[in-house]
């Protein structure tokens, strides 16, 4: 008695061959409208990190001392072309849960 192959198909199913023809998972005005709320959330934490009061003395320091790799750009603080987060667990936080529901948004 022989076993069952896991890839093996009885001849009367169906191949599965162009049965996917005509079919759309998601609807692009879904995908519009994650874009657009992602898009207002980053926006909003932009201009939180941009005012935002608590940057660390020593991240104003070299700043004031134009070290290598820092530099402020339209408001934002950047540190080797990355924006340099303010310590507030608050925000930190924020920045997570939006990262979380864009992969989220992504995956659905």
């Amino acid at each position: 008695m022989g076993w069952a192959d896991a890839l093996s198909r009885r001849p009367d199913h169906e191949k599965g061959q162009d049965d996917n023809n005509g079919v759309v998972l998601i609807e692009p005005h879904h995908l519009q409208r994650v874009d657009v709320e992602i898009e207002d959330k980053v926006t909003n934490l932009t201009e939180e990190i941009r005012h935002h009061k608590n940057v660390e003395k020593t991240v104003k320091w070299k700043l004031l001392l134009k070290e290598k790799e820092w530099e402020e750009c339209e408001g934002l603080i950047l540190w080797q072309n990355r924006v340099y987060v303010p310590p507030d667990q608050a925000l930190h936080e924020t920045i997570i849960c939006l990262l979380q529901f864009t992969q989220l948004e992504l995956v659905l």
